[in-house]
């Protein structure tokens, strides 16, 4: 009687390793870290970019302070003024990754948060489960020795 309560025990133990949602939770999870980790690598080369334009932006500066106001002097303005708004551009573009980055990273968390509440439900299911089973076996076992 022993031996049969083990085996349906382990036998129970083995059926909850193999669950299906378990693997997907993984997977969503990993896949919502690859996507945040290249917004995050986006997000490094923008800045980087950034500071490039900032660099060249601050270099026509100098060479407009140096050279004499002619037609030449125009068109470095015009590229200055085009190199500014392409700066604002990319500023507004940097700040929607960011957000999409902290979008995500709140849904890596929200994921995970639903990870440990189905782990903990699972468990206690595993435990009612065990408890039912160890009650039936009891029970089976009155059963038996009444009839005796």
């Amino acid at each position: 009687m022993g031996i049969r309560r083990e085996e349906e025990m382990e036998m129970s133990d083995d059926d909850s390793t193999d669950n299906p949602s378990n693997k997907k939770l993984r997977v969503d999870e990993s896949a919502l870290a690859a996507q945040a980790y290249a917004l995050k690598e986006e997000n490094d080369s923008l800045r980087w970019q950034l500071d490039a334009y900032r660099n060249e932006v601050e270099l026509l500066k100098q060479e407009k302070g140096q050279l004499f106001r002619t037609e030449e002097s125009l068109t470095k303005d015009q590229q200055l003024h085009f190199l500014q708004q392409t700066l604002q551009g990319m500023q507004q573009q940097l700040l929607k990754i960011q957000e999409e980055l902290n979008s995500k990273k709140l849904e890596l968390e929200q994921a995970k948060e639903e990870h440990m509440r189905t782990q903990a439900m699972l468990k206690i299911l595993q435990e009612q489960l065990k408890k039912n089973t160890m009650e039936l076996a009891e029970t089976n076992g009155h059963d038996e020795s009444q009839a005796n």
